[in-house]
């Protein structure tokens, strides 16, 4: 049986759309994390992959972060943080990784349906960009 190469997979929850100033609102949106960035983190982690985990809040260096060899991209973000989602996504892409970007109002939908395959049928929040044209 052949084996997986290891891919660099980077994982950004992005909980802010621009950077946070106060201590206070720095300390509160950390509360606003999402869990399926996590199990995607955990996941990848099992089937052997080196996996690096950001939750961003506008002040952190991705390229320190997350490295400058990413594979693999996954990006979260809420509605507003659209815009910023896709800048990273096309950063990444420029660099040669594969990205996807996931809507943290989609994955609640996908955590509360009974059948969780059917809430993310033909959805458009979910996005996954190949800059290889790869399938």
């Amino acid at each position: 049986m052949r084996k997986s190469p290891r891919l660099t997979i980077g994982i950004v929850d992005l909980i802010a759309k621009k950077p946070i100033d106060s201590a206070y609102t720095r300390l509160m949106y950390a509360s606003f994390a999402s869990i399926m960035p996590q199990a995607v983190a955990v996941w990848a982690e099992e089937l052997g992959h080196d996996v690096r985990y950001l939750t961003y809040t506008g002040r952190e260096d991705l390229s320190r972060e997350l490295g400058e060899k990413v594979d693999l991209l996954f990006v979260c973000a809420f509605t507003q943080a659209a815009y910023l989602a896709y800048a990273i996504s096309s950063l990444y892409r420029g660099k040669g990784a594969v990205t996807v970007i996931s809507q943290k109002e989609l994955e609640a939908q996908y955590l509360l349906a009974d059948d969780p395959s059917a809430a993310l049928a033909g959805t458009p929040s979910l996005r996954v960009d190949d800059p290889a044209g790869r399938t």
